[in-house]
C-alpha cells in the first residue's frame, strides 16, 4: 500500500497542473520559492516528463531519452540534442546527465549561459559517476563560436558578462575529446562562488588549450587531467585565488599553465606536469607574468596579480636546457615540490636582478620551501617575529635542494575519492519515506521523513543499511534539525536543485539545520545540495572525522524571495556560528561559500550581536582541510574563529571586509595557503585582519588584498587598516601582501 502511495505521489508531482503551459523553446527564469512544476515546463520538457517520470522526479534530464534523443554513438551529431537539454534544464533547476559509455559527437559550441546573477540556478552538466566516463567529442575541422567548445558565462541584464557575479555551475565526470581542431579551447569557465570543474579529462590530436580561465572566489577545480594541446590551462581572468586539487598536465607543446591575470595566487595542491620531448623551444611548465597591473603602485593596496602558490606536486621537463617555472615578477611560494629539469625556476625576468635555480633533467630535486617576491611587490616575509624582506631588492629564499623522487600518493592526497550520485543502485529517496516538496505540501515537517531515512541507512538491522540517502529535485521544509549518523552518505541530485529549507529560525541551542554525529571514525559524505535558512542559525555542524563535504550551498531564504522569520533576532548567543566544525570534526571540505548568509547582519544594525562568526573551528584535533573557503561581508569580529584546534588547513580563501577576518586562538598546526579579496577595516576597535594569540606552528602563505574606500552597500567606508597580522608582540603591516608568515 505504501509503495502505491509513493508512486501516486511521484506521478502527482509530474502531472499536477497549476499554471498554463509555456512555449516550446522559451521559458522565463525568475527568482521563486519553489521549483517549477510540469505544467510550467515547455512542451519538450513536458514530453520528457511523461516518458521519464523517475528521472524527472529526481531532477535529471538524460540527453539520450525522448525527446532529446542524443545517440551517443560517436557518429551522429548530438549538438542540438545536448543544447536543447541545457536550455531546458537551467530555468527548471534540472541537471543535464550524460550516461556512462557514450560518445557524444558535437560540431558547434555548447552554450551554458546564465541569464541571472543568482545561486538559485546554475548549469549542471554531469556525467555518470560509475562506469566508463561519457565523452564529448568535437568533430574534426569544426568551426565553433569564440573557438570555445563548452562556454560557461553569465550574461545578465544587470551585471552583463561579469565573471565575479557568475555563480553555481558544475561540470563533472566528463571526458572531452578535442579531435583535430588546432584553434579550439575545451572549456571556458570563469566564475565565482560555487562554480566548479570536477573529474574532467581533456585530450585530442590538436587543440589550443584545455581550459581557459578558471573559477575562483569559493568555486574551484578537483581532479583535472589534460593531455596534449598547446596550453593546458590559459589563465587570463581576474578571479580570486583559483584552486585546483589533483591536476595532471602532460604533453602540452607551449605551456602547461600560462598565467597572465589572476587575483592573488593560483593555488595548486597535488599536481603533476610533464613536458613532451618535442615541446617548443620556449616551453615552460608554468609561466607567469602580469602585464596588467601598475607595478609602480603594487603591494597589498593594489593587490597582487598573477601569483603562484604550489604544494605537493612535480614538474618534469625531460630535454636539454628545459625550464620548469618562469616568473616575471610575481609572488611565488613552493612547498614540497619535486622538479626534474635543467632549470628549476627563473625569477625576476622583468625586475632585475634575475635569479635562477639550476637543476638536472636526469635527477629529481625536492624543493621543501621556496619564496620569491620582487623589489616592486615588496611582500612581507616574517619568521619568528622578524621581518626578513628589506623591500629594496627582490627577496628569494630556498631551502637546500634534496635529491629525492616524488611518491605517487602525493598526487591524490587532496582529492575526495568516490562519491555516489543519483544513479547509484543503492539509493534511498527521502520521498519514499514521506517527504514532500514545498509546492506539493508546504505545511508538513519533512525533517521527520528525512530523519527516518537517515536512521534506516545507519541501522544494521534495516534492509536499507549502508545505502545512500538522496534528496531529489525540490525544496523540502524542515521544522527541526536533522542528524547524520556515522557512515552515512547524504546527497542531492545537484546543488542547485535539491534544497533543505528551515521553515523558521529555531534557537541556536536546538541544533544546526544539518548536524553530523560526534564520531572518531565518521566516514560521512555530504554532497550536492543547498541548505537554506535564516540569519544567525547554524546551518551545518560537522562533528565527525573522515567527513567529505562537497559543493554544499548555504543561503539565506530571503535572497530567494522567501519571507523572513523575525524570530531570528532573538538568536544572540556570542560565539555562535553559521557553519561549525567541532569535537571529532575532520576530513575535507570543498567549496564553502558562506558570504550571503550574513545578509541581514550586514544591512541591519537594530539587532546587533558581538562574536557571531560565519565559520567556527573549535576543539578539533583531527586533520581538517578546506579547499576554497569564501567568507565575506560579515560585520562582527571575527568572520572565522579557529580556537582550541589542531591540524587545520585552508587552501584558497576569499574574504571581504569590514571586521577582523580570522582569529587563531589557543591553537596549533594551522595553515592558510593563498587568499585575496577587497578588504578594509574602518573601526578603531578592530585589531588586524588576522589576529593570533597563544598559538604555535601557524603558517600563512600568500595573502593579498585590495583596499576599499567609498560607497559599499548602504554605507561609506574608509580603510584604516594598520596591520595584516597581530600576534603577541609581532605586528605585520597592512600596506603589503603577506608572502609568508611563520
Amino acid at each position: 500500500m505504501s509503495s502505491l502511495k509513493t508512486k501516486s505521489k511521484t506521478f502527482g508531482f509530474i502531472f499536477f497542473i497549476v499554471m498554463a503551459v509555456q512555449s516550446v523553446n522559451a521559458q522565463n527564469v525568475e527568482h521563486r520559492t519553489t521549483s517549477t512544476t510540469v505544467s510550467e515546463f515547455n512542451k519538450r520538457l513536458q514530453q520528457y516528463a511523461q516518458k521519464n517520470p523517475d528521472k524527472t522526479h529526481k531532477g535529471v534530464i538524460d540527453v539520450t531519452c525522448h525527446p532529446y534523443n542524443a545517440k551517443g554513438d560517436g557518429v551522429t551529431d548530438d549538438t542540438q540534442a545536448i543544447q536543447d537539454a541545457i536550455d531546458d534544464a537551467y530555468p527548471n533547476r534540472f541537471m543535464v546527465y550524460l550516461p556512462a559509455g557514450k560518445t557524444f559527437l558535437v560540431s558547434k559550441q555548447l552554450k551554458l549561459i546564465a541569464p541571472l546573477e543568482t545561486r538559485q540556478y546554475g548549469h549542471q552538466l554531469i556525467g555518470a559517476e560509475k562506469g566508463e566516463k561519457p565523452i564529448i567529442r568535437l568533430k574534426d575541422g569544426s568551426t565553433i563560436d569564440d573557438n570555445i567548445l563548452l562556454f560557461f558565462q553569465l550574461n545578465s541584464p544587470t551585471k552583463g558578462k561579469a565573471p565575479a557575479s557568475h555563480y553555481g555551475f558544475t561540470l563533472r565526470n566528463v571526458h572531452i575529446d578535442m579531435g583535430n581542431n588546432p584553434e579550439a579551447i575545451g572549456v571556458m569557465s570563469a566564475g565565482a562562488q560555487q562554480c566548479v570543474l570536477e573529474e574532467i579529462k581533456i585530450y585530442g590530436k590538436a587543440f589550443k588549450a584545455g581550459i581557459k580561465d578558471l573559477p575562483g572566489s569559493g568555486g574551484g577545480c578537483v581532479n583535472i587531467h589534460i593531455v596534449g594541446g598547446d596550453i593546458g590551462i590559459d589563465q587570463n581572468e581576474h578571479r580570486a585565488n583559483p584552486t585546483i586539487e589533483g591536476l595532471v598536465l602532460e604533453g602540452q607543446k607551449e605551456y602547461g599553465i600560462k598565467i597572465k591575470n589572476v587575483r592573488g595566487p593560483l593555488v595548486l595542491a597535488g599536481f603533476k606536469i610533464t613536458a613532451p620531448q618535442d615541446a617548443s623551444a620556449n616551453y615552460r611548465a608554468i609561466y607567469l607574468n602580469n602585464p596588467y597591473g601598475d607595478i609602480k603602485e603594487s603591494g597589498a593596496l593594489h593587490h597582487a596579480i598573477a601569483d603562484l602558490c604550489l604544494t605537493d606536486g612535480s614538474i618534469e621537463v625531460p630535454y636539454e636546457g628545459g625550464i620548469a617555472i618562469s616568473n616575471g615578477s610575481q609572488d611565488v611560494t613552493l612547498v614540497n615540490v619535486f622538479i626534474k629539469a635543467d632549470k628549476l625556476i627563473e625569477s625576476g625576468l622583468t625586475t632585475a636582478p634575475y635569479s635562477h635555480i639550476e637543476g638536472d633533467k636526469d635527477q629529481w630535486k625536492k624543493i621543501s620551501k621556496y619564496l620569491f617576491t620582487s623589489r616592486l611587490d615588496k611582500a612581507s616575509v616574517v619568521v619568528a617575529g622578524k621581518e626578513l624582506n628589506d623591500r629594496t631588492n627582490n627577496y628569494v629564499f630556498s631551502e637546500k635542494l634534496i635529491d629525492e623522487a616524488p611518491k605517487e600518493a602525493m598526487y591524490s592526497k587532496h582529492s575526495y575519492g568516490e562519491i555516489p550520485d543519483f544513479n547509484d543502485p543503492d539509493i534511498v529517496d527521502i520521498t519514499h519515506y514521506g517527504a514532500t516538496r514545498a509546492n506539493e505540501n508546504g505545511d508538513d515537517d519533512d525533517a521527520i521523513a528525512i530523519q527516518k531515512a537517515l536512521d534506516d541507512v545507519s541501522d544494521p538491522k534495516s534492509k536499507n543499511f549502508g545505502k545512500t540517502v538522496l534528496i531529489p529535485r525540490g525544496n523540502f521544509d524542515l521544522a527541526q534539525p536533522i542528524f547524520v549518523k556515522k557512515g552515512t552518505k547524504l546527497i542531492g541530485t545537484a546543488k542547485n536543485s535539491s534544497t533543505l529549507v528551515a521553515k523558521t529560525a529555531w534557537d541556536y541551542k536546538d541544533g544546526a539545520i544539518v548536524t553530523t554525529a560526534d564520531d572518531a571514525e565518521g566516514n560521512i559524505i555530504l554532497s550536492d545540495f543547498t541548505i537554506m535558512g535564516h540569519p544567525r542559525m547554524c546551518y551545518l555542524r560537522v562533528q565527525s572525522a573522515n567527513t567529505i563535504v562537497r559543493d554544499i550551498v548555504t543561503e539565506d531564504k530571503f535572497r530567494y524571495g522567501w519571507p523572513q522569520a523575525d524570530n531570528w533576532k532573538k538568536n544572540k548567543r556570542e560565539g555562535a556560528a553559521y557553519i561549525e566544525f567541532c569535537k571529532n570534526a575532520g576530513g575535507k571540505v570543498y567549496h564553502i561559500s558562506a558570504d550571503h548568509i550574513a545578509l541581514d547582519d550586514r544591512y541591519r544594525s537594530d539587532v546587533p550581536v558581538s562574536g557571531y562568526h560565519i565559520v567556527d573551528v573549535n576543539n578539533t584535533t583531527n586533520p581538517l582541510t578546506f579547499y576554497q573557503l569564501s567568507v565575506e561581508h560579515h560585520p562582527h569580529s571575527p568572520s572565522i574563529m579557529i580556537k582550541d584546534a589542531k591540524n587545520t588547513t585552508i587552501f584558497g580563501m576569499k574574504y571581504e571586509g569590514p571586521a577582523e577576518h580570522l582569529n587563531i586562538v589557543d591553537s596549533e598546526s594551522i595553515q592558510v595557503i593563498g587568499g585575496s579579496g577587497n578588504y578594509y577595516m574602518d573601526r578603531e576597535y578592530d585589531r588586524a585582519i588576522v589576529v593570533i594569540s597563544n598559538s604555535k606552528d601557524v603558517v600563512l602563505r600568500q595573502l593579498t588584498r585590495k583596499s576599499k574606500n567609498g560607497k559599499l552597500f548602504n554605507r561609506t567606508v574608509t580603510d584604516i587598516t594598520k596591520y595584516w597580522i597581530v600576534d603577541s608582540e609581532t605586528k605585520v603591516t597592512g600596506d603589503f601582501s603577506v608572502l609568508w608568515y611563520e
